[in-house]
Parts: C-alpha cells; sequence; structure tokens
C-alpha cells in the first residue's frame, strides 16, 4: 500500500527527493498556534507539489480523524496510471510542540506548515540534511480546500516565498497535481469492479421491496 509511499500516499508517492548542496535554512519558519483539530477537520486537495513527476499521484484528497490530542489516522486518495490507491499514516504532534508550532511527523517523516489560512489553504514542507554528504533533500506540497488555488492564496504564497528568499521554496518549480474528470476517472479493474458491486446493491435494493437496505 501506498500517504505515505506522505501527507499521505502524496508524500510517499512522490518518485524522488530534490538533491541541494548545504544545510536546511533556517529562514524557513513554521507557523505558530496551530488550530489543529480545525486544520485536520475536512478534506484538503493536493494541488501544487516539488518536485512532480508525469506518472505520479494525482486526484490527491487527504482527510484525518482524531485519534487523540497528539495524534491524527491521516487517510489519502488517490490515482496513479488510471488506478485507484488508498493509504493510512499516523500523524503525530511532538510533545514538546510548544505553542502548538506547525510542525508534526508522518511516519518517519518531519514536516513543517510553513504558511496556512485553515480555510483556504496550506504549504508544506520537508528538509532533511546530511552532514556526511553537506547535501539537503526537500519536499513541498501546496493544499487547499477546494481544487484550485484562490487568487488570494496564490498572491500570499508568492509574497511570502519571496521574502523567504530560498532554493528550497520557489513556486515556479512547482508542477501542478491533475484534478481533471479524464486523470481522476478510473480505469483499472479494481474501479470497474466497485462500480459493478454497487450497481448490483442498488438492484438488489430496489428489486426486491422486501430486502431493501433502507
Amino acid at each position: 500500500m501506498l500517504f505515505f509511499y506522505c501527507l499521505v500516499a502524496m508524500i510517499a508517492y512522490s518518485d524522488s527527493l530534490v538533491i541541494l548542496d548545504g544545510p536546511c535554512h533556517s529562514s524557513i519558519s513554521v507557523e505558530g498556534n496551530m488550530a489543529w483539530e480545525k486544520f485536520f477537520n475536512g478534506t484538503w486537495y493536493e494541488i501544487r507539489r516539488y518536485p512532480i513527476l508525469d506518472n505520479n499521484l494525482h486526484c490527491v484528497e487527504l482527510s484525518a480523524t482524531m485519534k487523540n490530542k497528539t495524534e491524527y489516522m491521516l487517510m489519502l486518495h488517490g490515482m496513479k496510471n488510471g488506478e485507484m490507491v488508498h493509504d493510512e499514516k499516523v500523524i503525530i504532534l511532538p510533545f514538546t510542540n510548544i505553542g502548538n508550532m506547525g510542525i508534526f511527523t508522518l511516519g518517519n517523516r518531519f514536516l513543517k506548515v510553513v504558511l496556512t489560512e485553515t480555510e483556504s489553504f496550506a504549504v508544506l514542507h520537508e528538509c532533511v540534511y546530511n552532514v556526511t554528504s553537506n547535501t539537503k533533500t526537500i519536499h513541498n506540497w501546496i493544499l487547499s480546500r477546494d481544487l484550485y488555488l484562490k487568487k488570494e492564496a496564490v498572491e500570499l504564497i508568492t509574497s511570502i516565498f519571496s521574502a523567504i528568499n530560498s532554493t528550497e521554496l520557489q513556486l515556479d518549480l512547482y508542477g501542478d497535481v491533475k484534478h481533471d474528470d479524464d486523470t481522476c476517472k478510473a480505469s483499472s479493474i479494481s474501479g470497474v469492479f466497485l462500480s459493478l458491486m454497487l450497481a448490483c446493491i442498488v438492484f438488489i435494493n430496489y428489486a426486491n421491496p422486501e430486502n431493501r437496505f433502507v
């Protein structure tokens, strides 16, 4: 199974990371005073990703349920090469997360919420530094509550990225995560089978009134 292979298979389904020289930039701060319950409530759509490949995961929808105050179960649904994919992973908020800073772990990944307006969009960032090679691997995601980024969100993200001025955050390098009907339409056997099963259930339900489920 794949969400994580993270923020859920979306992170895990990324086929590669970007490798740059030097340590992670300290100029990339995180959101403070995160309202995590509100943040993880409802559906997020992955809109843009860096890096991204043409055959990568698309149509990504993310949702989460609370397990306790520091743990959430994150669920991903998406499409990869016409195949429906699904995965789950536990999000952990560090106990040392003073002031509800925008930091959490996803499996063995350590992610930052660089910027968010909970009702609109979120920018996630990952940077892992290798002391031995003096290189870092980075990965970035932009999420939205809608299937597109609103103009105001794009302008704000552009402004913040420009102010940070880091090679780890360059909006023009991001690729779009597709959400069009053709890409998000299942073409796999599993998709066809699921559709047939649902059709059969509906048929049986209405053909035999005495056996109706509702």
